[in-house]
């Protein structure tokens, strides 16, 4: 399944439920005159502001290598958090920028070779290692607890068919 088709069935799916609003977004994102009277504001996926030179850069200074079917995620289109079932799998777009995903985590995850990309039933990281494999990480002690998908459009269609 590509990203695209996975991210439309996701974005379709908010709209039809009324569920693709936040109270923050990217003003690229935010639907014209949509806020209503308690704050929350509609949003649409938009064009993507990341470039493959701004990836390898994150990857030389990060020393790690991103998988190509992440990569293709990440520059398909700016969006939320996508949230199906257990699984968020985090939204890159210009508040929520891979740069301060990465930040956000301690050096020894990266370090490992492992790429977060989310979290399992708010209790444990989703992330990826270096065989593009997407594995679960304890969020007590970052160790690796299992491999989950044997790469990432693996995960993607999983969540798809849960949608």
């Amino acid at each position: 399944m590509s990203i695209s088709i996975f991210l439309e069935n996701y974005y379709d799916k908010l709209v039809e439920r009324k569920l693709n609003k936040v109270v923050v977004a990217p003003k690229s994102m935010i639907i014209d005159n949509s806020e209503d009277d308690e704050g929350w504001i509609e949003w649409k996926p938009s064009s993507v502001k990341i470039t493959r030179d701004d990836i390898k850069e994150i990857e030389t200074k990060y020393k790690i290598i991103i998988s190509k079917q992440y990569i293709e995620y990440l520059l398909s289109s700016q969006f939320m958090d996508i949230q199906v079932k257990e699984y968020t799998l985090y939204g890159i777009n210009e508040l929520n920028t891979i740069e301060k995903i990465l930040s956000s985590f301690p050096n020894n995850i990266l370090s490992f070779g492992f790429f977060p990309i989310g979290n399992i039933n708010d209790t444990d990281f989703l992330a990826l290692n270096k065989e593009g494999q997407v594995i679960r990480i304890s969020y007590d002690d970052y160790s690796l607890v299992e491999i989950l998908f044997t790469d990432f459009n693996s995960f993607i269609e999983l969540i798809n068919s849960k949608i």
